[in-house]
């Protein structure tokens, strides 16, 4: 049972909620409600600011388990905003002007399983913007300002199974940032401007089936940088300055089943590279150095692998 937000104007925490006008369908009540939402169809409200997020509306309907507020103008969140809010299993706050979380804003929400944050302003989050948060499962907080991540960021979310950090200038990834995620099944690193990833960076993450690094600007794959990934199923490489795969970086994965690589700089293979990856099923690998000057403008009905095998170094067949 739903509440479609269509006009409201809160511009600071001291601003109570006094009525809501409208009626209850079908014999419902406060306590029926489950979802609060300004968007109705699709579209946003154009009339709906939340300047501060404060506790009143959630303290009209303490049963709440869903919460949907974007393009709200939302600047703050009172730090009792969801002092009542103990049902609350999903909040979406994307697309507005958040730029900063108080510690133990969220202590109450235990039951809480997927956090948006989407197209905020947050330069910067740590561990203590998410305390209590012991069930969450999914977190998005792609399209922020943030340039580096703290190594303890991530630590309390043991149940996480989705991490996006899409859209963000992340630079290099130096650490372990998610060693405790050890639940972690997909993983969104994309357009992060990373130079470098190493052989800390997904050690630990022996549950993760979708990786996705594309369009950043890596260069080396480390040794050692992929070998943990025993359960991974598909790999997304494209867009970055890779020259080589190299077997030491991959090792024996046998649920891989995809790799995308294109637009890289692609031109070589250790031997016996596909050997080891028994799974695959698509190497894709369009627009790289040699697959496009030797491959693609060859002619298509003279075609075999001997293409590749003049295209890499070391071919080793597959």
């Amino acid at each position: 049972y739903s509440c479609v937000v269509r006009e409201a104007n809160v511009t600071t925490d001291e601003v109570s909620i006094d009525f809501i006008t409208g009626e209850h369908t079908d014999d419902k009540v406060d306590n029926d409600v489950g979802e609060i939402t300004n968007i109705d169809s699709f579209d946003k409200c154009e009339n709906c600011t939340f300047r501060v997020l404060t506790q009143h509306i959630m303290t009209k309907f303490p049963k709440l388990n869903k919460i949907w507020l974007s393009y709200v103008e939302m600047e703050e969140i009172s730090s009792t905003a969801f002092a009542s809010c103990d049902e609350l299993k999903e909040l979406n706050l994307d697309a507005n002007k958040l730029s900063s979380i108080a510690a133990g804003t969220f202590n109450k929400c235990e039951k809480l399983v997927h956090l948006s944050l989407e197209d905020n302003k947050l330069p910067v989050i740590s561990f203590e913007m998410f305390q209590g948060l012991v069930n969450l499962e999914k977190i998005e907080l792609q399209g922020n300002l943030l340039t580096t991540l703290s190594t303890t960021i991530f630590q309390n979310l043991k149940a996480l199974k989705q991490i996006n950090l899409v859209n963000n200038q992340l630079g290099n990834l130096t650490s372990d940032y998610f060693k405790e995620n050890t639940k972690l099944e997909e993983l969104f690193l994309m357009s992060c401007g990373l130079n470098n990833i190493n052989s800390q960076n997904f050690k630990t993450l022996t549950n993760l089936k979708i990786l996705f690094l594309d369009k950043n600007s890596i260069e080396d794959l480390s040794a050692g940088i992929f070998t943990g990934l025993v359960n991974i199923e598909h790999l997304f490489l494209h867009f970055n300055k890779i020259k080589k795969l190299n077997t030491d970086s991959f090792g024996q994965l046998e649920k891989l089943d995809t790799i995308y690589i294109t637009n890289n700089k692609l031109n070589e293979t250790q031997p016996n590279f596909f050997e080891q990856l028994v799974a695959l099923k698509y190497f894709i690998a369009e627009e790289n150095v040699c697959i496009s000057e030797n491959v693609y403008n060859m002619d298509v009905q003279n075609f075999t692998l001997t293409a590749f095998e003049d295209c890499f170094k070391n071919w080793n067949g597959a």
